[in-house]
């Protein structure tokens, strides 16, 4: 086999895309994710957030009992000839893996995990219980593609929730719907004898991005709210945003 590299998208990041899942995305972008190690954060008083300065701190947000991690933009693969797989992540971090642990760890989604365990447990019971350790990993702001569509097409968002403005947008008739039973399966969770309403809490209970979209829903639209830097999203889509 000759060595091969690619790039993949994180599930956090993906999960901004239609359909969710792992998604090739450009490796330019990659390139932009490269980041220092200073850690700047703002903590504003009035709002009980501990906003991260760019993405690259974003591991520093404080947010009610919401725990953020690092921005994982995607991570570049490389096949060895030898039974290895090298992963590098957007910090410039790389571990050096058997192809079998890889391939457990990718299909599971779980490849940030990669670089927070020893990865030595690749067990169904150990890969399920990494599942719900990721899940409750903000990684990404949930809203950020909303940010892209609405500073690209300059609308008004003037007393505006997030909510109303996702409802109003493209982006809701285009994206799949959340299925919470999916998501309660790949979690290990028993769905036997329960109502969608009684599944879907249960899912929040263990997936913190889904949970902090629901309760950011009705706050007032600020694409600034948990990133500071100007025009963050950016660097994730690559796209300027059309002048105001």
């Amino acid at each position: 086999m000759k060595n091969t590299k690619k790039f993949i998208a994180t599930a956090s990041l993906s999960a901004l895309l239609l359909g969710g899942g792992f998604t090739a995305i450009n490796s330019d972008v990659f390139a932009a994710y490269e980041k220092s190690n200073s850690k700047l954060v703002e903590v504003l008083s009035q709002d009980s957030v501990t906003k991260a300065k760019t993405l690259t701190d974003f591991d520093n947000i404080q947010y009610k009992d919401f725990k953020f991690g690092e921005f994982f933009g995607g991570f570049s693969i490389h096949y060895n000839e030898n039974g290895t797989t090298e992963v590098t992540s957007s910090t410039g971090e790389t571990v050096l893996v058997d192809n079998e642990v890889f391939d457990i760890y990718s299909t599971a989604e779980i490849l940030e995990q990669l670089f927070e365990n020893e990865h030595t447990d690749v067990s169904a019971e150990g890969v399920q219980e990494l599942k719900r350790k990721e899940a409750s990993i903000i990684r990404m702001d949930p809203w950020t593609m909303l940010y892209n569509e609405i500073e690209s097409k300059n609308i008004d968002t003037e007393g505006k929730t997030f909510g109303q403005l996702y409802d109003e947008s493209d982006l809701k008739k285009l994206a799949t719907p959340v299925n919470y039973l999916s998501k309660a399966k790949y979690y290990g969770l028993e769905v036997e004898d329960k109502t969608m309403d009684e599944i879907k809490a249960e899912v929040l209970g263990y997936n913190a991005s889904l949970k902090l979209r629901e309760e950011s829903r009705d706050l007032p639209y600020d694409p600034n709210w948990l990133v500071e830097g100007e025009q963050w999203w950016v660097e994730i889509f690559g796209t300027e945003p059309t002048d105001q």
